[in-house]
């Protein structure tokens, strides 16, 4: 097929297309960025042109003879080492794409939109031209993401999330299996998973940058306070292709903000009870406001407060006023 717009970035070297999908041949011409397509079948059909394969483009896509598109890719790249290797795959999970560049790819490229494969080719042909493949930019971003201290996530156009950095698989202590998709919510308290599920869609669907925190159990049991920032993330500035997402965490510092606001409500109440205790009121409604201010700052009843020992208010009183420590359960006698 000519190409009748005479785009710069079409290729008019040899190409040859291996697999078994009827409709990726008229795909692939359509975007007409391909002037010609040799399409091979089968693996014999394949071996028998290998030997004149001295250069080109090969674009390898899954085929019905039970090997993986990484496996078929791994077999291929030593015997064709002057080929530029595009896997092609409906899938476009991290996993997948790494698997593939792995295994040998210069390049992977999805058609699981088929309108955005033209551009997305058009991407494939300029990395070629700029002497930039997409196997060193992927590796570099998965070593950089790898080496990163926040942790790191990623997920698809569909709000699956499909790739999670070694931090946040350390922090876990899970498998990268059991994070994947929507996994990783589990480790989420209930009323965090359904407070972070609303806000991430009510911004997924606006594409807006969001931020929210919430509480991930790590690896050791405990629950830890965790910030996560999300932006929403454009292939050539054109395709949304999913978000991209880091979290720290804030545990000490929310923890820190905790007791700052827990003592400033203290020292006001406090004060409000010393301006009661001054004015003209009775000892009976004294002891009562102040029952009434046990009951509302250590979240108590109104009968636990009576049971407290009056010989042991010289360890309650320095209590009240800087704060119980963490874990802290009063159980009356």
């Amino acid at each position: 097929m000519n190409n009748m717009r005479g785009d710069p970035l079409a290729v008019s070297t040899r190409i040859v297309l291996f697999g078994d999908n009827d409709a990726l041949p008229h795909l692939l011409l359509a975007t007409d960025l391909v002037e010609d397509l040799e399409v091979v079948r089968s693996v014999a059909e394949m071996d028998a042109i290998i030997p004149a394969l001295r250069s080109g483009w090969v674009f390898i896509s899954e085929y019905t003879g039970g090997e993986s598109l990484p496996d078929v890719i791994h077999g291929l790249r030593p015997r064709l080492p002057r080929c530029r290797l595009v896997a092609l795959s409906p899938m476009d999970d991290s996993d997948h794409v790494v698997a593939c560049l792995r295994a040998g790819a210069d390049d992977f490229l999805s058609f699981r939109f088929p309108i955005q494969l033209p551009a997305r080719l058009s991407r494939v042909f300029a990395d070629f031209h700029l002497n930039r493949p997409r196997r060193s930019m992927d590796k570099r971003f998965k070593t950089l993401a790898d080496a990163a201290p926040a942790l790191v996530w990623i997920t698809d156009d569909s709000g699956n999330f499909i790739h999670f950095n070694r931090p946040w698989l350390d922090f876990t202590g899970r498998r990268v299996e059991a994070e994947l998709g929507q996994g990783w919510l589990n480790a989420l308290l209930p009323e965090d998973r359904s407070r972070f599920c609303n806000e991430f869609e009510d911004h997924f669907k606006q594409r807006e940058p969001f931020r929210i925190d919430f509480r991930l159990r790590r690896q050791d049991g405990l629950l830890r306070w965790l910030t996560c920032q999300g932006i929403p993330h454009y292939e050539d500035d054109e395709f949304f292709t999913g978000y991209i997402g880091s979290c720290l965490d804030i545990s000490e510092q929310h923890e820190a903000e905790t007791l700052l606001a827990y003592r400033a409500i203290t020292q006001a109440a406090l004060a409000g009870f010393g301006r009661f205790a001054l004015s003209q009121h009775n000892l009976q409604e004294i002891r009562q406001e102040a029952a009434c201010l046990l009951c509302d700052i250590l979240q108590l009843e109104f009968s636990e407060v009576l049971l407290f020992d009056p010989p042991a208010s010289d360890t309650l009183v320095p209590a009240f006023i800087n704060g119980f420590p963490a874990g802290f359960v009063h159980a009356p006698a």
